[in-house]
């Protein structure tokens, strides 16, 4: 199996890139590389810090920065051009952030052997039951349908593709064959900011961007942006 990694968004709010990317390391890269996966790695991104952006790029060696305009959707269309033109050498193709520290790893998803969309899991919104959001932080495409896909999501116009929580129901429009898988069942909030012991915390990832209070916080200070966390150095 052959997959390939695509960082995609912004990284300029991540205080402590190291820390992220030994994470990233830990959780995705080492436990495919376990399994025997071939992993290629590309970034999707802004050149707005490249002091920052060089650090990324000496953890994980991608073979493609591809710099795009701001803006969630646009650079998410410019990153899966790019991955239209080489999907068919890999068997997934899986979208991730800069800005996401993971609880669990990439073998406890349960991925490798789903064909369609696989997304972390439905958003704990009002909004839910009229717009069917999932988290877009992990957005997993197989390649039996990555071509499908990306000609429905690429042919939306801004007023109908507004977020990436919303591309299931766009995908489902069009190729209602589709499967949406989800890592995890329940509805959850991408927002990890949230009050601890809030039951709506993700059990997948943290954005370190924002405060986490989470009652699991003590194992990941070294990689949130707040007061109380101190740089990792120990790489």
């Amino acid at each position: 199996m052959r997959n390939l990694v695509v960082f995609r968004g912004d990284y300029t709010e991540v205080k402590w890139p190291e820390a992220v990317c030994k994470n990233i390391h830990k959780c995705i890269i080492a436990p495919m590389k376990e399994q025997g996966i071939l992993t290629d790695i590309m970034f999707c991104t802004y050149p707005s810090d490249m002091e920052k952006l060089k650090i990324y790029e000496t953890h994980f060696n991608p073979i493609n920065i591809h710099y795009t305009k701001s803006g969630q959707i646009v650079n998410f269309k410019e990153s899966l051009k790019l991955v239209h033109r080489i999907y068919q050498k890999y068997d997934y193709v899986i979208f991730l952030r800069f800005d996401i520290i993971y609880k669990i790893n990439v073998n406890e998803w349960n991925i490798f052997t789903k064909e369609g969309v696989i997304l972390p899991y439905r958003e704990n919104t009002k909004l839910y039951p009229t717009e069917k959001l999932y988290g877009d932080a992990i957005i997993v495409i197989s390649k039996s349908v990555l071509s499908e896909v990306a000609y429905n999501l690429l042919g939306c116009n801004i007023d109908t593709f507004i977020c990436l929580h919303n591309i299931s129901t766009i995908i489902q429009i069009k190729s209602p064959d589709i499967i949406i898988h989800r890592i995890i069942d329940g509805c959850y909030q991408s927002n990890t900011g949230l009050r601890m012991g809030d039951l709506r915390l993700n059990p997948i990832y943290i954005q370190v961007k924002y405060a986490y209070v989470g009652t699991d916080k003590h194992l990941y200070l070294e990689c949130l942006n707040d007061v109380n966390s101190t740089p990792f150095t120990d790489l």
